[in-house]
């Protein structure tokens, strides 16, 4: 009551007010309120003159908590859609409190979320040429959530876009057998996942999405061209790259030293020889093998070496150097030092011994050749008993004179 008259009423919510009245009301629907929430009111009664007076009681009230879940959202639908990507749609739902958002599901698997009143999502990331089901549920603030919205069924289209072609190829740090390719990253629209390098027209490697190639096995002193292509899943494949011209460097670079030389088998007029391999910054293609200073063979990369022809009970001195294909050739190997055996082996016995051209004081012998171990240099001829000849070399006849006519005679052959 007033002495003149109420004109209105003040409404508090603390300290704050939140509304009026006019007249004689003295109802005030209070709204949006937080869920499951404590609040204090307070009124004030104003006059004409706006003298306020002093506050009511407090009514102490606390909401009830939010259970309604919003409306499902509906007319879902996609637009847009290429082979990685389509942009959803639909009608924003209704709350007894407040949509907060939405929530977005591929298949049965929350994909992304949308805040307050956003009825659009792009989704991205997509398989080219796939199906997909998307679904879409509002919440409130209380995380309320709704029914699934309609179904928006989605294919998308083939991935037929090649990726972006790759810049800057260069090489670095070429040597005679070796050079390192690099290359800028290319682009594409769903994802690069690797590079196939060509050595002229020849593929010779991939990445699998590494911008870096280290090419080995060429030749010294060449030239080469390079070009590299971005590939992706498809495969769609890019044009070439800039071409990376490089000649290779001269090799200068000798083959280690061969070691561990040793002779083995050593006989009278043989020894074997036998090394551990040389290292070569392209390749070893053989060793140089000597006696004293003086080369008596090669080997076409085996580290084993017959050495034959040798003087009985002789004392030599080996070394070996590797080469490569220029010829590069190495320093020697270790000294091999060997003494042949004496020769206690004599030649087999001569064989098919004859006569022919018989006369009454002469006769000719011939017979087969003897064998040795290092060489027959001659044969002795006897007569009976006694020694009547010797002949040098490989002569295998010998004329008998001075025989006494109508005389019997018995004639033998060794051979030294």
């Amino acid at each position: 009551t007033d002495n003149v008259a109420v004109t209105g009423y003040r409404v508090f919510q603390g300290g704050s007010l939140i509304g009026t009245t006019g007249g004689a009301t003295t109802t005030f629907n209070v709204t949006g309120l937080t869920p499951n929430t404590a609040y204090a009111f307070t009124v004030r009664a104003i006059d004409a003159a706006n003298n306020e007076s002093a506050n009511s009681n407090t009514a102490n009230v606390t909401t009830t908590a939010d259970v309604t879940p919003p409306s499902a959202p509906t007319g879902l639908a996609a637009s847009g859609t290429t082979s990685t990507a389509t942009t959803l749609n639909w009608t924003a739902s209704t709350d007894n409190v407040a949509v907060t958002g939405y929530r977005i599901f591929q298949g049965t698997t929350q994909i992304g979320t949308t805040g307050g009143a956003t009825t659009s999502f792009n989704v991205t990331g997509l398989t080219p040429n796939t199906a997909y089901a998307f679904t879409v549920r509002a919440i409130d603030a209380a995380n309320n959530e709704s029914a699934n919205s309609n179904i928006a069924n989605v294919t998308t289209t083939a991935d037929v876009t090649p990726p972006s072609t790759p810049t800057g190829l260069a090489a670095s740090g070429t040597t005679a057998t070796t050079t390192t390719l690099n290359w800028t990253a290319s682009t594409d629209n769903v994802a690069v996942t690797g590079y196939r390098i060509f050595q002229g027209a020849t593929q010779i490697g991939t990445t699998g999405g590494a911008t870096t190639f280290n090419v080995t096995g060429l030749t010294p002193n060449t030239a080469y061209a390079f070009t590299v292509r971005a590939i992706d899943a498809v495969p769609n494949e890019s044009a070439n790259s800039n071409t990376a011209n490089v000649t290779t460097t001269a090799d200068g670079t000798p083959p280690s030293a061969p070691t561990g030389l040793a002779a083995s088998g050593t006989t009278s007029t043989t020894t074997i020889l036998n090394w551990n391999a040389s290292t070569d910054n392209i390749g070893v293609t053989g060793y140089r093998i000597f006696q004293g200073g003086v080369q008596i063979g090669t080997t076409g990369g085996a580290t084993t070496f017959n050495v034959t022809g040798l003087t009985p009970n002789t004392a030599y001195a080996f070394t070996v150097r590797a080469i490569d294909a220029v010829p590069n050739e190495s320093a020697n190997s270790n000294t091999a030092n060997v003494t042949t055996t004496g020769d206690v082996t004599p030649p087999s016995a001569p064989t098919g011994l004859a006569a022919s051209g018989t006369t009454s004081t002469t006769t000719i012998l011939n017979w087969t050749a003897s064998s040795d171990n290092i060489a027959v240099t001659g044969y002795r001829i006897f007569q009976g008993g006694s020694l009547i000849g010797t002949i040098g070399g490989a002569t295998t006849t010998f004329n008998v004179t001075g025989l006494t006519p109508n005389t019997a005679y018995a004639f033998t052959v060794r051979a030294i």
